[in-house]
């Protein structure tokens, strides 16, 4: 599954590098995910009359630790890249072949 809105980022020449960065680089991404985070969740918000529940939150599971891969049936060829490095290396994981999901008209729940 990919958002949009990550392929726009990742595409913009601005910040394409940086994304590419990313791969395999789990802590730096980490960082600068919750910088992130943390100057949207205040977006339009009186800092002063909040208050920190950050105490409530669990503690998140740690990465897998495991490099990053493309996933069975992907591979370099379908990196759509815009930054000017080379990209990393990277493995592809095992796994049957892509299977094509046949098209469902809106109005009917089986195929």
């Amino acid at each position: 599954m990919r958002l949009q809105s990550d392929l726009l980022i990742a595409r913009d020449p601005r910040m394409a590098c940086t994304w590419q960065g990313f791969v395999n680089n789990q802590a730096t991404m980490a960082s600068a995910f919750k910088h992130a985070m943390a100057k949207m969740a205040v977006i339009g918000q009186d800092t002063h009359a909040l208050i920190d529940c950050s105490a409530v939150v669990p503690e998140p599971v740690p990465a897998a630790g495991k490099p990053a891969t493309f996933p069975a049936t992907k591979a370099i060829a379908d990196v759509l890249q815009a930054c000017g490095s080379p990209f990393p290396s990277l493995a592809t994981d095992p796994g049957a072949s892509e299977t094509i999901i046949s098209h469902c008209p809106p109005t009917q729940t089986t195929c």
